[in-house]
């Protein structure tokens, strides 16, 4: 059995993130400003005269496979630039300009170590942002100084968090983290500076089969949806078409929040909301076609996945923001409102309702989950032959690579730290449900922000649960399914049904079989 709680699925951050260059594709950093910043921060991160010289190396295959191995990044960019002082002959150290995605705006951060690559310094060279410019001072940034590649670097754990900045300080972290690895492969201690490499020569195809492109790249971008960053990488026949693809994606998703969103005031989701009590009537095709599968879901889990839980979740976010838990009476009302018999769908009908005044319904549970299908869907439509989405931490894989392999997929531990090991995705989704990120602080103590739909509370005793399924609406709901069940029943009604399941609490922990056979090597 390997160690515990390694869970939460990603390829980079933030919660993954891939290669920076290609992620800005709304709110993209000019070169000639990029490199204005880099030539300013070298008398930073080389203070004492050195000669600076900068490279673009481009990384072998198995140089691609290590920094793969190292950040979860299911491809990794094959350039790669950083600085080089020297003092004579001798090395001093290295410098890494770089760009990572705040909420809006882009953030553009030099890292400077040793020789030995260990930091030296971290800082924010251009901050964008209206908010969460407290990353800038000091006294955050040198948590990193004597860090190194095969140091962590957990938010809340290795590096403070800052209340009103998690974005920033999530991205900064996840920037420095990935610019540690690309050193580590490129300059391990004692190396020398790396040359610009040669792309491999493409190995040559089985009998029958046609070669892909030696130089096939995957087009890679990323946009802020649902309050998360989506993260498309695309391989298609040109890239007229991987661009169509990654644009129908976008696209797709932009659609699925503007109908589910109950954070806009006029989505259907929000109106049907609104009519609670009254009866059904005629709802936008999309959002009966989430409610309908939303339901056979909840039929499937005994209620444990339940849309219709919204008041409660309501219920519980009002406590936190008042500072106390809500009082038995006020658990019981918001119970009374949930219940998936208050949910009226006919999808022949193209009609939907909620029979009880005061009932909601809270797309969370399966909402991402349901958007990454039809993102995928359109992606395919468009010309896609193969993409990976990643929506703030959920992966859903379709079609098939030109090299016909799998998706590398790093795991992270319950704590949100990344783990050693890695799933092989082929197809379908891989969804986490963990609170690393988002619990609830009530009165001191740290609370669930999964609410269990038989109690009412915020389940207790659960560390973190991946499932893969094979549609993303599946995987999201599944995982959250698992969550709310609690350890015991969790892990029976996974092994029940033989679904791919890894599943940790403070009781222990579970790993199905087709959960471990989804991992490299069979076993974890």
């Amino acid at each position: 059995m390997a160690p515990r709680h390694r869970v939460a699925v990603l390829m980079a951050r933030p919660r993954f993130s891939l290669p920076v260059c290609a992620l800005l594709a709304a709110a993209h950093v000019p070169a000639q400003q990029r490199e204005a910043l880099a030539a300013d921060a070298m008398a930073i991160a080389f203070p004492h005269g050195e000669r600076v010289e900068r490279r673009v190396v481009a990384l072998t295959d198995a140089q691609l496979a290590a920094v793969a191995a190292r950040t979860g990044l299911a491809a990794p960019n094959r350039i790669f630039t950083l600085w080089v002082g020297r003092a004579g002959d001798e090395v001093t150290g290295y410098a890494v300009v770089d760009d990572v995605r705040g909420k809006a705006q882009p953030i553009t951060f030099l890292l400077a170590v040793d020789r030995a690559l260990t930091v030296r310094a971290v800082e924010i060279l251009a901050y964008r942002e209206s908010h969460g410019g407290e990353i800038r001072a000091a006294g955050w940034r040198d948590q990193f100084v004597g860090r190194g590649p095969d140091d962590p670097l957990r938010v809340g754990h290795d590096v403070a968090n800052i209340a009103g900045a998690t974005i920033s300080v999530r991205a900064v972290t996840d920037g420095v983290r990935r610019a540690l690895a690309y050193l580590a492969v490129l300059v391990p201690p004692g190396s020398a500076v790396p040359a610009p490499a040669a792309p491999a020569p493409a190995a040559a195809p089985a009998a029958g089969t046609a070669a892909p492109a030696p130089d096939a790249m995957p087009l890679r971008r990323s946009r802020l949806a649902m309050g998360t960053v989506l993260e498309v990488v695309v391989y298609a026949a040109d890239a007229a078409r991987a661009t169509a693809a990654a644009d129908a994606a976008f696209a797709e998703v932009a659609r699925c929040e503007a109908v589910l969103s109950t954070f806009i005031p006029t989505s259907a989701l929000s109106v049907l909301n609104d009519d609670a009590g009254r009866l059904p009537r005629p709802r936008d095709p999309l959002l009966v076609d989430f409610l309908a599968q939303s339901q056979d879901l909840s039929r499937a889990t005994g209620g444990a996945l339940d849309v219709t839980v919204g008041p409660l979740v309501e219920l519980w976010r009002r406590a936190a923001a008042a500072g106390h838990e809500p009082t038995a009476c006020e658990q019981a009302a918001a119970r009374a409102c949930c219940g998936p018999e208050w949910l009226l769908v006919d999808a022949v009908a193209g009609t939907a309702g909620l029979a009880r005044a005061g009932a909601r319904i809270d797309p969370g549970a399966v909402g991402k989950g349901y958007a990454l299908d039809r993102a995928a869907a359109q992606a395919l439509a468009h010309g896609a032959t193969a993409v990976l989405l990643n929506f703030g931490g959920q992966l859903l894989a379709a079609g098939t690579r030109p090299d016909g392999g799998a998706w590398p997929v790093r795991l992270r531990d319950a704590d949100g730290g990344l783990a050693g090991e890695e799933l092989a995705l082929r197809a379908g989704s891989v969804s986490t449900t963990a609170d690393y990120e988002r619990g609830l602080r009530i009165d001191g103590k740290l609370y669930s922000h999964i609410v269990d739909p038989h109690t009412g509370r915020p389940v207790e005793g659960m560390r973190a649960v991946t499932v893969h399924a094979a549609t993303g609406t599946a995987a999201d709901a599944l995982s959250t399914a698992l969550y709310a069940l609690g350890f015991a029943r969790a892990v029976a009604f996974a092994r029940e049904r033989d679904l791919a399941a890894s599943i940790h609490a403070e009781a222990g922990d579970a790993i199905t079989p087709s959960f471990r056979a989804l991992c490299v090597g069979g076993e974890r």
